[in-house]
């Protein structure tokens, strides 16, 4: 399932995968937050700055992703920022408390 952004508040990956394309050039820096680890228990994530406006005329339009609080990106990170037109990444969740970058 492909879900195309005008606005960002929370991602649910329930059961599976979940692809999230921010598609939307007119509004700058993005937030995703995350699901909570444990409730989406094994789900992937892929986010992908779809049509390259994550940085566009010197402007940068970043997407930043956090994880549910309590939660973690890789053990260590509180966040993970796209700043570079058409980054993606793909993020799996361990089931406990951290999405594991791929």
């Amino acid at each position: 399932m492909i879900q195309s952004a005008t606005s960002i508040t929370t991602v649910i990956a329930a059961n599976g995968l979940l692809q999230y394309a921010w598609d939307n050039p007119t509004v700058a820096n993005k937030t995703l937050t995350l699901e909570s680890c444990a409730t989406v228990a094994a789900a992937i994530v892929v986010v992908k700055d779809e049509i390259g406006t994550a940085e566009v005329g010197g402007t940068t339009n970043t997407i930043t992703i956090t994880p549910h609080s309590g939660d973690t990106i890789d053990v260590i990170l509180t966040s993970l920022t796209l700043s570079a037109n058409y980054q993606s990444v793909t993020l799996q969740c361990d089931g406990v408390g951290n999405w594991m970058v791929e």
